[in-house]
């Protein structure tokens, strides 16, 4: 049942943190501070189909739907790059061969985690089954460095991906919140506020009142 896929742009809340991956996708809160608000926009401008590109090449479609059945997960490309090579797929109304070449757009810099990586993989798998063909590398475009970063996917990138969903849907199935895990990004996450991660790990009211009561 497709009620039960995950959305891909979800796995990078999780890699970032399990907790705000629940409150967002499991509690459906949201509480939008000023680095989402830009990350929207930038993404806003990425899906803009007004935006068209088509060269001898190659050409370009821009908030492109995907799906895999094989790991319950859908979502859409920012962009998707169809590059002409002779060692590509047929692509339908098109007399040549295409490589597929998928672009996520971030605002920022690179990360230290794998978080963006492991968005992008998922992107590339779900392009591969979608397509029959297969896709081991793509790119990031972060806004704040005008760069994009190419990544090319190893046999153990797609293992640690198929550890990571197979967690997610387990988890989304049990619908229990992780308990937070104290870092320096908990001061920029999106639901600082909601999840008030000082107060969450600490006895909460019942339990201190049960414990007090068996004095």
């Amino acid at each position: 049942m497709e009620e039960d896929y995950l959305h891909i742009s979800s796995i990078q809340h999780f890699v970032f943190c399990k907790r705000q991956w629940a409150i967002l996708y499991l509690e459906d809160q949201w509480q939008e501070n000023f680095l989402t608000a830009e990350g929207r926009v930038i993404h806003e401008r990425a899906h803009d189909n007004n935006l068209k590109e088509s060269r001898k090449d190659y050409f370009v479609i821009r908030s492109m739907p995907i799906k895999s059945h094989t790991y319950k997960l859908t979502g859409e490309c920012d962009i998707v790059e169809f590059i002409k090579d002779e060692n590509g797929i047929n692509i339908k109304e098109k007399k040549d061969k295409y490589i597929i070449y998928p672009v996520e757009y971030k605002r920022g810099n690179i990360k230290k985690d794998e978080s963006d990586k492991m968005q992008l993989l998922a992107q590339c798998i779900s392009l591969e089954e979608m397509f029959v063909t297969k896709i081991r590398k793509g790119a990031i475009y972060y806004n704040k460095t005008r760069k994009r970063e190419e990544i090319n996917f190893t046999e153990e990138d797609i293992n640690n991906f198929k550890n990571i969903v197979e967690e997610m849907h387990r988890i989304y199935k049990q619908k229990k919140n992780p308990k937070v895990r104290i870092s320096k990004k908990c001061k920029s996450c999106s639901v600082n506020e909601i999840c008030m991660p000082n107060l969450s790990n600490k006895e909460d009211v019942v339990n201190y009142i049960n414990r007090r009561l068996d004095l």
